[in-house]
């Protein structure tokens, strides 16, 4: 073998990996810059949280809701979401609570965003908390 081709054996050897984790940190950033914001706050109703893609590529992650920010504990419920370019959903954080009356104390509700990548790697992009009649709030760690 020539100079010529080790060189570019090695230089292929490197862009293909290279340009996965590219890949992979450009998905991870697409979730960090999700907004948060909320349904219209009203009596008696209990608002959802409104997840807004800015970018032009699809985000897609899993929620994880506890009832409090950083829990330790198990879940309370776990749910994929996509949301398309440019795009906006609502996401209930008290899916229990849906056609029900409302019980006298709501508890407050935390979710962590999770990417998750190959090889089975998880990696926590945000948590959003939420309290009833107050807006959500989002929190990068």
């Amino acid at each position: 073998m020539t100079k010529t081709k080790i060189f570019a054996l090695v230089g292929m050897s490197l862009l293909i990996p290279a340009l996965f984790v590219i890949r992979y940190i450009n998905e991870f950033s697409r979730i960090k810059t999700v907004e948060i914001g909320n349904t219209p706050i009203e009596l008696g109703t209990v608002s959802k949280v409104v997840l807004t893609n800015t970018q032009t590529k699809k985000a897609e992650f899993v929620l994880q809701c506890y009832f409090k920010v950083r829990s330790d504990g198990k879940p309370l419920f776990i749910q994929r979401v996509s949301i398309p370019p440019n795009g906006s959903i609502d996401f209930d954080v008290n899916p229990e609570l849906l056609g029900k009356e409302l019980p006298r104390m709501i508890a407050h509700k935390a979710c962590e965003a999770i990417w998750q990548g190959p090889f089975g790697i998880e990696r926590s992009a945000w948590w959003v908390s939420w309290q009833y009649s107050k807006p959500a709030r989002k929190v990068n760690f």
